[in-house]
């Protein structure tokens, strides 16, 4: 009876290492850690991360900006007068943005100002494509601790992040710091090792759903919300490499950009322009540089315009009243 006891105290032990804490302690997308992330390879669950860490620190910002993994590039530590955290996570749509908001605010933090950037990642995902371990929301995980524990104590996850993990050339600190800092994803003097002769649509910059008319009703409790809590809500339209923007444009683009109109102002920064069309500005077909981050800034922060650039319709101030103007110059572009 002994011999037995023992065995299955080990068996229990040993489970208990390998199902628990071996996961527990690798933790490769970071939600145990939201306050010490480790540079592991493994990109972590920002929208959960990020959300911890704010909730942790309510005092530290006081504006946000909002979208996919696109507004990794832009460098919020730029906005003088503010304190604005990058909240920037993989494949973000306003849906998410909007729960988000509504967790901060039930937390009686309550920002200056949101910025949020939008792509056509924005309306081609539906929230139900993105419950995995990267993309899961904060406000599903934080539900009850079943959820968090239930999807990551996971010994397979785990095994299966270690060829990531194992190779892995930490960064430096400034991976680490960055993250904490200001949220930015993208640094300025990335060089781009992209294959632009054979450039094609990255997997995942644009989704597969027709999102389109929830999409516009989560931008319209956003505008509500702002609104009725004080907030200036500033909107804008992310660059898209031309490959992109023009997969873009079979999943109803330009009805996008009508109906937002509808719902609030916004600065426009896609189509075919200058910018969009110099491979220097991207880093692939997806994601545009820190650099180009800072036109962005210089326009929908501090006013700077270039006119030439404005009859491309980049930076161009879009309302109800001139969206047909955008849409006349973007169709344009196209032979539309």
């Amino acid at each position: 009876m002994k011999s037995f006891v023992i065995k299955a105290a080990c068996f229990i032990l040993y489970a208990a290492l390998i199902g628990i804490v071996f996961p527990y302690c690798l933790d490769p997308y970071n939600v145990f850690h939201t306050e010490s992330i480790r540079d592991n390879g493994v990109e972590p669950n920002k929208n959960y991360v990020k959300m911890s860490y704010i909730l942790d620190n309510p005092d530290k910002f006081d504006a946000f900006l909002f979208g996919s993994s696109r507004v990794g590039a832009i460098h919020t530590e730029k906005i003088e007068e503010l304190h604005c955290y990058n909240m920037t996570y993989s494949a973000g749509i306003p849906e998410q943005h909007l729960r988000n908001l509504e967790t901060l605010l039930a937390n009686h933090i309550i920002p200056k100002k949101i910025f949020i950037g939008l792509d056509s990642i924005s309306y081609t995902f539906q929230p139900e494509a993105l419950m995995d371990c990267l993309h899961c929301p904060y406000e599903y995980l934080s539900e009850s601790w079943e959820n968090l524990y239930g999807m990551y104590l996971n010994t397979g996850i785990a095994v299966l992040s270690l060829p990531v993990i194992v190779p892995h050339q930490v960064w430096g600190d400034g991976y680490v710091k960055g993250f904490y800092d200001n949220g930015s994803a993208i640094d300025y003097g990335q060089i781009s090792s992209y294959d632009w002769e054979h450039a094609e649509v990255i997997s995942g910059s644009i989704g597969y759903a027709d999102y389109l008319e929830e999409t516009i009703g989560n931008m319209r409790d956003i505008v509500r919300i702002c609104e009725e809590n004080g907030i200036e809500l500033v909107v804008f339209t992310n660059p898209m490499h031309p490959v992109t923007y023009e997969a873009s444009l079979d999943k109803d683009w330009f009805r996008f950009l009508e109906e937002l109109a509808e719902v609030t102002d916004y600065y426009n920064f896609s189509g075919l322009n200058r910018i969009t069309s110099d491979n220097a500005n991207f880093l692939e077909t997806s994601h545009y540089t820190a650099e180009t981050g800072d036109l962005l800034l210089d326009c929908f922060v501090r006013g700077v315009t270039d006119d030439e650039l404005l009859k491309e319709g980049f930076g161009m101030l879009v309302t109800k009243d001139n969206v047909g103007e955008l849409l006349d110059i973007l169709k344009g572009q196209v032979g539309q």
